[in-house]
């Protein structure tokens, strides 16, 4: 078989019902994790990092079987091989988890470094093959990686003190016990003497998981049922349409936004979608809906998002590089669970991304929202909006995932030169002319990663 001959055969499509039987291996692996996460007893931030990379595989393939018909060229025998690997590496991170999560399972990696050499082993080869299928859209992975670590840091660290605590209470010979935990009590006392540190990076990764799993809990409550305004009061503090509310009970802040009833269907559409994504912590979370009846008024109720957003926040301080690509991750994420759903926000831009208590970013403002397949409604373009439309938006042809992408490419840039594109100019008629130029002139006056460039390069 000659090279053009076999450079031919990676381009032949091949059914999609030989993928079926690996895509069901694969939400079978996510499925088990999930319980083995759920039941872990140990080193649970590894396990859960673990968890996110498998659903995200899961949600990828899930992806693919409803757009078979959208995406032929996926479907060849080198991408069969390639998901034939993943499923591969994917067992071997269920057994990794199902070793780490039991203290008994713990054994083998307690007189050496090798839960940490496994772990990275494991990410990294999982993290080539999920890139090399183009499952997600990769920006720069330093960030996860440190995220990475300090979960190998800290579960280490938890479990190294539990164990030395059963040793404690266990009647083993004081030989033996020296010699199993000699090294867990030089962890502790390094620990012991960088606490401060410790403490506040454990808190900057934790709280955004914790925010999340509080907020997930109280909308799975209520959401269904409108809200009493009693429950709630008023601050002073306000963002054009919202205000601040606290929940009496636990003094929990909460976003009132003020819903116009005349357009009651455009309401139920958003707060349809609202509660669809609830699963997502890259997503603003939804409570309910509260009437205001003595004022003949009517509220959307969502988290609170401390710096308002991230147009507001980058205004208000100044933003390192990592805090930038951690932001951009998150908007991916986002993005990424949006169009697992097919769904397509229409509106994705810097006013529309709310900034958390801890530099964490999340999609709100559904109301522009549609399926894949609905009708898209018309609006006004304005100085502010215009300036992450699409050409194609523009021109008023069909929204599709390509204007999305767009719409992320501008809100790349802005993130890495924290100003509106096209800052320099007022009017709409100058804002569309740049973007009509091919190619677009972005230029790039911060330093950020190569590969950040050529994705906003590539987006627009």
């Amino acid at each position: 078989m000659n090279e053009d001959t076999l450079e031919l055969a990676q381009f032949v499509v091949i059914p999609l019902a030989i993928f079926i039987p690996l895509f069901r291996e694969i939400t079978d692996i996510s499925n088990e994790i999930i319980e083995l996460y759920k039941t872990a007893h140990t080193n649970k931030r590894i396990c859960g990092v673990l968890l996110d990379r498998v659903q995200a595989a899961e949600a990828a393939v899930k992806n693919l079987i409803i757009r078979e018909k959208e995406r032929p060229e996926f479907f060849t025998g080198p991408n069969n091989v390639i998901i034939r690997n993943l499923v591969g590496i994917m067992k071997n991170i269920k057994e990794f988890v199902k070793e780490i999560c039991e203290l008994k399972g713990l054994r083998k990696y307690l007189v050496s470094k090798g839960m940490e050499e496994r772990f990275k082993e494991l990410t990294r080869e999982f993290d080539g093959y999920m890139s090399n299928l183009n499952f997600t859209i990769t920006i720069e992975i330093r960030a996860q990686i440190e995220r990475d670590n300090l979960a190998i840091r800290t579960d280490q660290e938890e479990t190294n003190q539990l164990l030395f605590q059963l040793a404690e209470s266990i009647n083993f010979n004081q030989k033996k016990v020296n010699n199993d935990i000699s090294y867990i009590k030089e962890d502790v006392m390094s620990v012991k003497n960088d606490v401060v540190e410790i403490k506040n990076q454990f808190i900057l990764m934790v709280k955004c998981f914790e925010e999340f799993a509080i907020a997930k809990e109280r909308a799975k409550n209520i959401a269904d049922a409108s809200l009493n305004i009693l429950d709630f009061k008023p601050s002073s503090e306000t963002r054009r349409k919202v205000r601040r509310w606290v929940r009496k009970s636990d003094d929990y802040d909460v976003a009132f936004k003020e819903m116009d009833e005349s357009l009651l269907k455009d309401l139920n559409r958003e707060v349809g979608l609202l509660k669809m994504l609830q699963e997502s912590r890259d997503v603003i979370q939804f409570f309910g809906l509260v009437e205001d009846k003595n004022n003949s008024k009517l509220y959307l109720v969502t988290e609170w998002a401390k710096h308002g957003n991230l147009r507001e926040y980058y205004k208000k301080q100044k933003i390192d590089q990592s805090s930038k690509i951690q932001i951009a991750l998150d908007i991916v994420r986002g993005l990424n669970f949006l169009e697992a759903y097919q769904i397509l926000h229409h509106d994705v831009r810097s006013a529309n991304i709310m900034i958390g208590s801890y530099g964490n970013a999340k999609i709100a403002n559904f109301g522009m929202s549609r399926g894949f397949i609905d009708t898209s409604r018309n609006i006004k373009s304005t100085s502010n909006t215009i300036r992450y439309m699409a050409p194609e938006k523009i021109r008023g042809m069909p929204y599709d995932s390509r204007c999305e992408v767009f719409s992320f490419g501008m809100l790349l840039w802005e993130i890495a030169e924290t100003e509106l594109p096209f800052s320099e100019y007022k009017h709409e008629f100058d804002i569309r002319n740049k973007i009509f130029e091919d190619p677009i002139q972005l230029s790039f006056k911060n330093d950020m990663p190569i590969k950040w460039k050529k994705l906003v390069l590539k987006g627009a």
